[in-house]
């Protein structure tokens, strides 16, 4: 074993952790100038959803935080109340997570001041096109809709389905079941909330 070996050695990781520090120094600095954009289009994002889910209200609240969430839930589940022209509540907005095959599902759905739920937006997912991705589209997802009520529960199991639901939900049972429990998660934090 020669003397140029073990400093061949060390150079070669001298060089690897400078490489890696300018990485990450580049990737912090790209973060920095880009984090204001992100969260801008995160918020056309969300009044868009909002206008999808409740076009009939005349304006929305500020982002509210759900008081009786950890602080490491609070980004993740919060709502917004859907108001007239009066400023009467008309009904809530109410952004929750559920797990699906693809991971974390984001969900947007609008109950009114019943909680009766009304509407449901699939939106930011990873699940896989022509199976959970289907629930994307108002058609699919339209099972949960006038859920939440003491006659009609929201479906969180293939019993609760008609024959046609089910036809729905075969081949994405486990977004199904990630979106049915993001509901029933959501449906309870407003309903403590507001009671």
């Amino acid at each position: 074993m020669s003397n140029n070996e073990p400093l061949s050695s060390l150079t070669i990781a001298v060089r690897l952790t400078i490489i890696c520090f300018v990485a990450v120094t580049l990737l912090i600095a790209a973060n920095a100038l880009t984090i204001n954009k992100i969260l801008e289009n995160s918020k056309i994002e969300e009044d868009k959803a909002n206008k999808f889910l409740f076009s009939n209200a005349a304006k929305f609240s500020e982002k509210m935080i759900f008081n009786s969430l950890d602080d490491k839930d609070k980004k993740n589940f919060y709502y917004f109340k859907a108001l007239d022209n009066n400023n009467n509540i008309i009904g809530y907005i109410v952004y929750t997570q559920g797990t699906g095959f693809g991971g974390t599902m984001k969900i947007g759905f609008l109950v009114n001041i019943e909680l009766k739920i009304l509407k449901v937006k699939l939106m930011d997912n990873s699940e896989t096109p022509g199976y959970g991705k289907k629930y994307e589209k108002e058609k699919n997802i339209k099972l949960f809709f006038g859920t939440n009520t003491a006659e009609n529960p929201i479906p969180d199991n293939l019993i609760s389905l008609t024959q046609d639901e089910k036809d729905t939900v075969t081949s994405a049972t486990i977004s199904f079941k990630g979106i049915a429990d993001g509901l029933i998660n959501g449906a309870n934090l407003v309903k403590k909330e507001i009671k």
